[in-house]
């Protein structure tokens, strides 16, 4: 599917809302899509792997993530509460339960404790008796200003909202590649560096690119509207968060990015 997408060949037009635009302006700002591409590629690594990747992408490590044996998962299941409720997905564990909430943008502040809470609940009515510990992953969307973990309290019941952010997944899975490739580890299980490797380029596509890309920039580092434009097109969230992760001055960059 991502090569698909990449070199043009899943339609290049459609019309929406009066205007031709492709599938990737489309998909890349899609939190379903970038949902489902980690995390498909992401249970088939050793379940050792998938803990460490989460584990080190947390934004406040000051509380390890749990590390228990997965069961099963579903994808955006359907739970009731006064009406519909559906995380991006659940992962049911031994004697954990983990809810994870998605959005497609870092640092935009699209997370909600009232959307957090009403899944937790939905979670609860859905299990009955069958609930055990549960926590809570919300990636991307959390405010930029605030890194901690949070919790919330639902009926007497401590849940732990761990934060991650996209881009923090990127540097962990090429940290991870790379002492792989280094230990030679390819040779034991050649199929985790494809796996690792798809799962970075599936990011890429969805506008999330490396540190070192921006290492060299003297800042304050300023560019025209025009070659602005043209180095996030197709790529909405290329730019997010640079003032802070890459040490950009914040007045250009709010000025390209609020530029016709």
């Amino acid at each position: 599917m991502l090569n698909l997408l990449r070199k043009g060949k899943a339609g290049r037009n459609f019309e929406f809302d009066n205007r031709a635009i492709g599938w990737r302006e489309v998909l890349n700002s899609s939190e379903d899509f970038i949902t489902s591409n980690f995390f498909e590629r992401l249970f088939y690594l050793p379940e050792s792997m998938i803990w460490e990747i989460l584990d080190r992408s947390l934004l406040d490590r000051s509380t390890p993530l749990p590390r228990p044996e997965i069961l099963q998962y579903e994808f955006w299941p359907g739970w009731t509460l006064d009406n519909r409720v559906e995380p991006d997905l659940f992962i049911r564990c031994n004697n954990l339960d983990i809810i994870v909430e998605a959005k497609a943008r870092d640092d935009n502040n699209a997370q909600s404790p009232a959307q957090w809470e009403r899944e937790v609940k939905a979670y609860q009515l859905a299990y009955g008796s069958d609930v055990c510990h549960v926590i809570l992953l919300a990636i991307g969307g959390n405010d930029p200003l605030n890194n901690k973990n949070e919790t919330i309290d639902i009926e007497g019941r401590s849940v732990t909202v761990f934060k991650i952010r996209w881009r923090a997944l990127l540097q962990t899975l090429k940290a991870v590649k790379e002492v792989r490739d280094t230990l030679h580890q390819p040779v034991e299980l050649p199929m985790v560096g494809n796996i690792l490797t798809d799962m970075i380029e599936y990011l890429n596509f969805h506008g999330y690119y490396p540190r070192e890309l921006f290492n060299n920039f003297h800042t304050p580092y300023t560019i025209s509207a025009d070659s602005f434009m043209a180095l996030t097109k197709g790529r909405p969230g290329m730019l997010d968060g640079l003032s802070k992760d890459f040490n950009i001055n914040t007045v250009s960059l709010t000025t390209l990015k609020t530029s016709p």
